[in-house]
């Protein structure tokens, strides 16, 4: 993750670039839209790995109560400007011992996967904090790997489409979504 973060600092201009593209806000408005439809205002989520800030802000100004967990120490200033500037409340975490197992509604973790060394054992991390019948939304786009994207693991595109290794073992269940740009929902089996 320490080289994801140096490579995240270079690419920030582009990183908020991509979060104005029709495609983002298009996945960014699914999102907001289905948690308004299957949770209740206030609900607790935490956004992993956020890197500007741009969805944990969306997700305030929709009514949630959210916490925006990020390593970069750059897009962690970025956000805090961002959620300033725009008069929201996010609370911002940096240390993953300050989450609470079990206390949030739904964890959105967009984009993320394809950049860590172990998908699996981040996706029982991220389960782990959600309390059971929570959502885990997710969006992982494990089969783009191109020059243009340095920061995404060739070793990652095996889960690519595969729900039963990477989700399952940590007792989700897909709920809705699908297999391309909107994200999907998996809910944690009680």
């Amino acid at each position: 993750l320490e080289e994801y973060c140096r490579k995240l600092v270079v690419w920030l201009p582009s990183y908020v670039a991509w979060n104005r593209r029709p495609e983002k806000l298009k996945m960014r408005a699914w999102m907001g839209s289905y948690l308004a439809r299957h949770s209740r205002e206030g609900s607790r989520v935490l956004v992993i790995g956020d890197g500007a800030g741009f969805d944990s802000l969306y997700l305030a100004q929709c009514g949630h109560e959210v916490t925006y967990f990020e390593l970069s120490e750059s897009a962690i200033a970025f956000a805090r400007r961002l959620f300033a500037t725009s008069n929201q409340t996010v609370n911002v975490v940096t240390d993953a011992s300050d989450l609470k197992p079990g206390s949030f509604d739904a964890v959105a973790c967009l984009d993320v996967l394809e950049h860590v060394p172990d998908p699996p054992d981040f996706v029982e991390q991220m389960t782990g904090y959600l309390r059971p019948g929570g959502r885990f939304i997710v969006h992982a786009p494990f089969f783009f790997v191109t020059r243009h994207c340095p920061t995404h693991l060739k070793a990652n595109r095996k889960y690519s489409g595969d729900l039963r290794r990477l989700y399952s073992p940590q007792g989700l269940r897909m709920v809705e979504g699908r297999f391309f740009w909107d994200p999907l929902v998996l809910e944690k089996t009680p």
